[in-house]
């Protein structure tokens, strides 16, 4: 007999296995120290495919700063503090890369730029994706999309961006490009780019045969990298920098995904016929918690069982998610729609659509049933109850992974 301790919200249900079922326990990474500030300058004086940072900026006249707006963990006011002194000797403005996400409030672009805000307030400019005439047009990718960034871009003689690399559920990876496509494009450009979402490739830590993230890919087509000097961070999942590469946008970016996979990937051999995926943090909704299901897909066999694990304490999250859903006659019916008439959001439809024609997908929670069953999701309450059927539908010889932090962590299989 094989017994496992599952965490849930703050308290823990132990189950017991039997000795046939071939069990993986599954844990993120290991710790990783932190590194220091002088690791980081060390970066930008010695970069990647680059000049050093100071002569990059030397002759510059009209410099662009890319950051992060407050949805990205990117330490972005540490890294504005550490190149201040450089910073001063030009001209330039901070641009803060929402994408199509809401206008950060005064409060939050306070805490993007923390002690630098009174000296760089009067230098920011929070992009709007939805105001045309702030926007060029460069032209169009292979696959359709319509390339459209913000003017700063274009009027500059260097961009300078500041950005932080993690997995992301249907581009691959966050950072890198990102930084310009979406976050400082078109809306029209952010809707096609992120309708290829719809394609099986387009999920986590993939991105050669990803379409989004080729399509993304392609702003170097129109917009030289000689004027783009990148500043890139992998962090841990308490937040702490664990690893830094400053210069060249595409280096640096490819550099940092094989230490993201290394980070937040774990291996767990052949797929699972039944993969326990662990929320740990247990005041989430599910809405919060649906990385666990983007994920946990990965690490499982079609027409598997993924069981995830979440009290759901928030409950079913964004109203603009679950009603969609909820209002479906079946999940290819709400396919069906999607791709009938696409719009931004609906590729987080679409990806719990993919995980629920691969398998099926049952929730732990604290939820009412009904809520659970609405979504097409069978509801239980216990992770033993939940085991116990799954093992009866899959077999005693059943493999079964438990992966833990699982909205944070990617199986990766052999």
């Amino acid at each position: 007999m094989t017994e496992v301790i599952v965490p849930y919200g703050s308290t823990e249900e132990t189950v017991t296995l039997d000795g046939t079922v071939e069990t993986v326990l599954a844990y993120p990474g290991d710790f990783v120290e932190r590194i220091s500030s002088d690791s980081i300058v060390e970066s930008i004086e010695k970069p990647l495919g680059k000049p050093p940072l100071r002569q990059f900026l030397s002759n510059s006249k009209n410099l662009l700063v890319v950051v992060n707006d407050g949805t990205r963990r990117t330490p972005t006011a540490q890294i504005l503090e550490l190149i201040s002194p450089l910073l001063e000797k030009t001209s330039f403005r901070v641009l803060i890369a929402c994408g199509s996400h809401q206008r950060p409030r005064p409060r939050e672009v306070t805490r993007i730029l923390g002690k630098n805000y009174a000296n760089l307030s009067t230098r920011v400019i929070v992009h709007d994706s939805k105001r045309t005439e702030g926007m060029v047009y460069l032209g169009r990718t292979r696959r359709g999309t319509e390339l459209s960034i913000n003017s700063l871009a274009i009027e500059s003689d260097r961009i300078l961006v500041i950005t932080s690399v993690e997995p992301h559920y249907f581009a691959g990876f966050m950072g890198g490009r990102k930084s310009l496509v979406p976050g400082i494009s078109s809306y029209s450009t952010i809707v096609q780019n992120h309708r290829l979402a719809l394609h099986s490739m387009a999920k986590a830590f993939s991105l050669h045969r990803n379409p989004v993230n080729n399509d993304m890919m392609e702003i170097f087509n129109y917009l030289s990298e000689d004027k783009v000097f990148s500043i890139q961070l992998l962090q841990d999942r308490g937040g702490k920098i664990t690893e830094v590469f400053s210069g060249d946008i595409q280096k640096t970016f490819s550099l940092l995904t094989e230490s993201t996979r290394r980070l937040y990937g774990v291996k767990t051999g052949r797929r699972a016929d039944i993969l326990v995926s662990i929320v740990s943090d247990g005041e989430l909704s599910l809405y919060e918690s649906r990385k666990a299901i983007h994920y946990g897909i990965l690490g499982l066999r079609k027409g598997g069982i993924l069981i995830v694990v979440s009290p759901c304490a928030r409950g079913l999250g964004s109203s603009h998610f679950i009603e969609p859903i909820s209002a479906s006659r079946t999940p290819q019916h709400l396919i069906n729609k999607v791709h009938e008439d696409f719009q931004l959001g609906h590729q987080r439809l679409a990806k719990w659509v993919d995980a629920l024609l691969w398998g099926e997908v049952w929730l732990v929670s604290d939820l009412p049933e009904r809520s659970v069953t609405d979504l097409f999701l069978r509801p239980y309450h216990s992770v033993s109850a939940a085991l116990k059927d799954a093992i009866r539908s899959k077999g005693m010889s059943s493999k079964v992974v438990f992966v833990f932090d699982g909205a944070t962590t990617v199986p990766l299989t052999s």
